[in-house]
């Protein structure tokens, strides 16, 4: 059994997150066993719509931020954010962060990059929710 490595992950959230940053090769019960590397480099650049947004937005939860920062956010658009929706929920933080990432730099807000950025930053569950 491969385990592959997580070393993208901070030392403090690596232990909470090994599990679901993770995947086993070879274990086809194991739903985490798909080479999420070989999908993610499989997409192309079509746009994400908001419906992508509030599918996975769920899944990102208290990883939003770290999310918009892999999706080269600048930190202040990140923190407004955060002081704007204070009273929200991460799931409303995470819509209302990719809607901006989306309108700021349409170019780049493509499935691929979003999946990318998912994967840097082990949302695995949002990340299968894209594929589906």
């Amino acid at each position: 059994m491969l385990i592959h490595n997580v070393s993208h992950v901070s030392t403090a959230s690596r232990t909470n997150r090994y599990v679901n940053s993770c995947f086993f090769s070879g274990t086809s019960h194991y739903e985490g066993s798909v080479n999420w590397d070989n999908y993610v480099s499989s997409l192309l650049s079509e746009p994400v719509t908001d419906k992508h947004i509030y599918e996975i937005s769920t899944n990102v939860g208290r990883d939003w931020k770290d999310l918009l920062r892999s999706l080269s956010m600048k930190e202040k658009v990140i923190e407004t954010l955060s002081e704007d929706y204070k009273h929200d929920k991460s799931t409303e933080k995470c819509i209302q962060g990719l809607l901006k990432w989306k309108q700021l730099d349409p170019q780049s807000a493509t499935i691929k990059t979003l999946a990318t950025a998912l994967r840097q930053v082990g949302c695995l569950e949002a990340l299968k929710t894209l594929r589906n």
